[in-house]
């Protein structure tokens, strides 16, 4: 006997209401959109570093490199809580250090 018959379910189609599938796909489309920008830094820094090599950079440049690493670290931080927890508040901390305060 298959599965179906047993659970008195033959014939029947699954339905599953519009609204539900409509917030599936938000979420999968917000989903598949973080993981998009994630790569296009990924794919952005493997292209531009290559090309840093032998360069010099004065100390402000690096002072400004520092302050983006920070930030992009922060964010990265960030994400991954969302991801593990579920909680996407942006804390006070966070949000003064990408402001640049």
């Amino acid at each position: 006997m298959a599965a179906d018959e047993a659970d008195g379910d033959e014939g029947t189609e699954r339905f599953d209401d519009p609204a539900t599938v409509v917030r599936r796909w938000h979420r999968q489309m917000d989903f598949a959109d973080l993981v998009a920008v994630c790569q296009g830094f990924i794919a952005g820094a493997t292209r531009l570093v290559p090309k840093l090599r032998g360069r010099e950079f004065t100390e402000r440049q690096h002072e400004q490199v520092g302050n983006v690493l920070e930030k992009l670290r922060a964010t990265a931080h960030w994400i991954e809580t969302a991801v593990a927890t579920g909680q996407t508040d942006l804390d006070e901390a966070l949000a003064q250090l990408l402001r640049g305060e």
